[in-house]
């Protein structure tokens, strides 16, 4: 997870950056990259450390731990007054297909095994950008206002992909766009369903 490197001294961060946590979550991402070390020099398991940037997609809830798009998702669809997040935030953003593609590839990859390898978009968007995407893909007059803390700089985060590109050939596919309006169609989707009268028949919960 990209929360090992906290708040980085540069961007795009590559996997030899200095690894910083600034929570208990992060604390144990990297606990947990530490015993996959140990394994693989101890006992040389084929373990592969990956660190996800963002990764959002359907069916990711609000508020969740690090779930940026979803929460702007609900802002803007459920006409939110206010979010708090600085527009000048800085996220990179991995849809969840090329997620899975990663991990998938990380687990046949031959020189993959014993390294750490991010696994992002390699690009930026600011959260205000998000805000406006969602406004034009919704065809809604305006967006909720956010928040803009002027005491410190804001949040950024960028992952370094060329250890990816090399060692699983992985190529992010999906665009912010494309990947904004899968969760938005699904969302949708999901809606109408739930307003079916036959949406319950089948259904254990």
């Amino acid at each position: 997870c990209a929360s090992v490197y906290g708040r980085p001294d540069s961007v795009p961060v590559g996997e030899d950056a200095r690894v910083r946590p600034g929570s208990l979550f992060a604390a144990s991402k990297v606990a947990a990259e530490t015993y996959c070390a140990a394994f693989y020099a101890r006992h040389r398991l084929d373990a592969v450390t990956l660190r996800y940037f963002s990764v959002y997609g359907p069916r990711q809830r609000a508020g969740s731990h690090g779930a940026v798009v979803p929460t702007l998702v609900e802002g803007v669809r459920n006409r939110l007054g206010r979010i708090e997040h600085d527009e000048r935030e800085l996220q990179d953003l991995t849809y969840v297909d090329d997620a899975v593609s990663a991990t998938l590839a990380a687990g046949w990859a031959p020189r993959a095994a014993g390294r750490v390898i991010n696994v992002g978009s390699g690009q930026m968007v600011a959260i205000g950008d998000i805000v406006s995407t969602l406004v034009d893909l919704l065809q809604v007059s305006t967006g909720p206002s956010l928040a803009r803390n002027s005491e410190e700089e804001p949040p950024l985060s960028c992952a370094d992909i060329r250890t990816a590109r090399e060692l699983l050939e992985y190529v992010p596919r999906v665009s912010l766009i494309g990947g904004l309006a899968r969760m938005l169609r699904f969302a949708t989707s999901s809606e109408e369903a739930e307003q079916s009268p036959f949406a319950s028949v089948g259904r254990d919960d």
